[in-house]
């Protein structure tokens, strides 16, 4: 799927500026990037010219990937529902093959999930998920009744969900 993850999301007519050229600025968020990520992804590399906005988002992006109670599918399920409703075409195009090659989701299901069209998984915490993102994207109040509990015995097993 990714060649060279050290490469990942080049972006042909963005100059990236060398590591050891960078301000100090600039290389403290790569830095910091690197050492939350393991490595630094192709927006990130944008990012860099933005060293305060880098390093608020990082410290977040890298919660959810290694910090948060949800599965890497579970992530990519929220991913995929937020870049498809907020039409963001690389985070979209990446994340279409991340979620099924390393969320090891449905493509079919991937596809749903950006498109906004219904789909539904087996997983019982992948469907609270799907439905609470799903929900949280759209222009309305959240019902009491979806955040106070769950209607079926599995379902509540799977409410322990944590998402903060």
């Amino acid at each position: 799927m990714f060649d060279d993850p050290a490469d990942f999301g080049t972006f042909g007519r963005y100059v990236e500026t060398p590591v050891e050229e960078m301000p100090p600025a600039m290389r403290s968020a790569y830095d910091l990037t690197l050492k939350l990520r393991g490595l630094v992804p192709g927006p990130h590399k944008i990012w860099l010219a933005n060293p305060k906005l880098l390093t608020a988002i990082v410290p977040t992006g890298a919660y959810f990937q290694t910090d948060s109670s949800l599965s890497k599918a579970e992530i990519e399920i929220v991913t995929n529902i937020v870049t498809g409703h907020w039409l963001t075409a690389y985070a979209t195009y990446e994340h279409e093959k991340i979620g099924a090659a390393l969320g090891g989701l449905d493509p079919q299901k991937v596809e749903a999930l950006i498109a906004g069209l219904p789909t539904s998984f087996d997983d019982p915490r992948q469907q609270i998920v799907y439905e609470l993102a799903s929900t949280l994207v759209q222009p309305r109040v959240v019902p009491v009744a979806c955040t106070t509990g769950p209607r079926t015995r599995s379902a509540r097993r799977a409410s322990s969900i944590s998402l903060c």
